[in-house]
This record gives C-alpha cells, sequence and structure tokens, in this order.
C-alpha cells in the first residue's frame, strides 16, 4: 500500500463514490487498536476523485499531527523485523523462550520432539524450525541440541523457567526474572 493512501480506502462502486477514511485509535501517541473514528468522502461533495483523495490525506494528516502519531505513515525499515518484541507464553513449557515441545500420536506409538524456532533478521521475515526426536536422543540431548541451533541463529537464548528446564544449557543465556 502507498503511504500516501494508508488508511483510506477508494470506493468505486457503482452505488457509492468516493473516499472512506478509516483512522486507528490512538492514545497518548501510541497505537492502541485498528478501530478508530471513520469518515467518508462523496464524490457528489467534491466534485472529482482526487478532490476527494485530497480531502482524505489532509483530514488523516490533521489528525495524526494532532495525537502526535505521524510516525504511522511509515513503514518499517528494509531491514527490520515487523513483530514485536520477544515475550513469554505461559503455554511454554519447557522453560526457554523459541524451544517448545510437540508430540504426535500414531499408529505405532507416541513419538515427541523438542522444537527450536526462530525468525530470519533480515529480508524477508521467515519463521524458521528444527526439531531434534526426543524418542531418539533422550530429552536431555535433544534439549540441548535445540539450545544450541536457537543460540547459532538468534545469538541470544532467554530461560524464562530454571525450575522447567531439562538440564542447564551449554551454550551462554539469559536468566529472565
Amino acid at each position: 500500500m502507498k503511504t500516501a493512501h494508508k488508511y483510506i480506502s477508494i470506493m468505486d462502486y457503482n452505488t457509492v463514490l468516493g473516499c472512506l477514511l478509516r483512522l486507528p485509535k490512538i492514545r497518548y501517541g501510541k497505537y492502541i487498536h485498528y478501530r478508530g473514528p471513520t469518515r467518508s468522502f462523496p464524490l457528489s461533495a467534491y466534485r472529482s476523485k482526487a478532490a476527494c483523495l485530497k480531502a482524505a490525506i489532509k483530514c488523516r494528516d490533521e489528525y495524526l499531527t494532532k495525537h502526535k502519531s505521524m510516525y504511522l505513515l511509515k513503514g518499517p525499515k528494509k531491514n527490520e523485523a515487523r513483530r514485536g518484541p520477544v515475550k513469554h507464553s505461559i503455554r511454554n513449557t519447557t522453560g526457554v523462550i523459541g524451544l517448545t515441545i510437540t508430540t504426535s500420536y500414531k499408529i505405532s506409538g507416541e513419538y515427541s520432539s523438542m522444537v527450536a524456532i526462530w525468525s530470519s533478521p533480515t529480508g524477508k521475515i521467515k519463521q524458521h524450525r528444527k526439531c531434534f526426536s526426543i524418542n531418539a536422543y533422550g530429552e536431555k540431548e535433544a534439549f540441548l541440541m535445540a539450545c544450541r541451533v536457537r543460540y547459532k541463529h538468534c545469538g541470544t537464548l532467554i530461560v524464562t523457567d530454571d525450575e522447567a528446564i531439562p538440564c542447564i544449557p551449554d551454550v551462554p543465556y539469559i536468566l529472565e526474572d
């Protein structure tokens, strides 16, 4: 989407012609929610599509300037991750951010694996994963292998619950409180 038309929809239907401005909800200069005030700019009031669009852009810019949120028009930098900071999930039972245990049930039995998950830091954001079988390596060795891979690709290992981990990782880690 072009930055010039962000938050603006151009309506070109049989019954409705003009622009629709959908602004984000902002509080204290921070983006709160995507559903904020809405305003329409009908073609009948402005006589041309260009005039509708110009009025919608002016209204949007005034709103964002008033709320000190013009930064919302700028997208993320080219190599900047579009996701927020890494947070601890209460569903994470491994004790390390980015490591999970998956279990699958088949006719021949139950299979568990330790999975390391990370995102590529540059270019197109893509999530990667590497699985280590608990049945083949054992819980401790699978955990250590997953920690090594996660550390190799992320550079940091964050331990959120030191009582939940099967053993101390053999790579540098940060203990989160």
